[in-house]
């Protein structure tokens, strides 16, 4: 039976012997989940913005909030989570209701270089803690086209890491993770380090 608009209904089921059994049922009305974000947004290197889905459900009718990827963000489990980014991504939230109703939304998030056409992080720290790990170029649109050479020196003029032929991260595109894609040309302790 195709389901009917809402309502009190009487359903009547006969076997193949002519036996009747008649019961009755409320179709309640469930309210369709709406979710909606804005569908892209840009961030300053270093800044951070929140995320703020706009929903047509109250608060207390729901049930779950999910945010995906967790990169960047301050809670996966909230409605409003607070981002913090280095690189272009796109972020999924999903919302259900307590009747079991789901509605997602998506945002792209993109990261431009602070003041100026081209911004390099002054530090970072490789040992794989998952804070500060990895070593991006950010450019603004149109101004870096590629970083033919970049290399990382102890303070002392020694060479402890290169790369070639890498891509700046822009508005519209993830650039070459360096600390990831490039050569340790020797074993880096903790120290000070300098780019070039």
């Amino acid at each position: 039976m195709p389901l009917e608009p809402i309502g009190f209904y009487t359903v009547i089921v006969v076997d193949a012997n002519g036996c009747q059994a008649n019961f009755s049922a409320d179709l309640p009305n469930f309210e369709q989940v709406v979710v909606v974000l804005e569908p892209t947004a840009s961030l300053a290197k270093g800044s951070s913005i929140q995320l703020s889905p706009v929903l047509n459900i109250p608060l207390d009718q729901i049930a779950s909030v999910n945010w995906s990827p967790a990169d960047g963000l301050d809670c996966t489990d909230c409605l409003s989570p607070t981002v913090t980014v280095t690189s272009i991504i796109t972020y999924t939230v999903t919302v259900t209701s307590v009747d079991g109703c789901t509605a997602s939304a998506s945002i792209t998030i993109s990261v431009t270089a602070p003041e100026g056409n081209i911004y390099v992080p002054n530090a970072f720290s490789p040992n794989d803690d998952g804070i500060n790990d990895v070593l991006t170029i950010f450019a603004n649109d149109g101004y870096v086209k590629q970083v033919i050479s970049f290399q990382v020196f102890t303070r002392w003029g020694e060479s402890v890491y290169e790369a070639s032929a890498c891509n700046p991260t822009t508005s519209t595109q993830a650039g070459t993770v360096l600390s990831v894609t490039g050569k340790w040309t020797r074993a880096c302790t903790p120290g000070l380090r300098r780019w070039s």
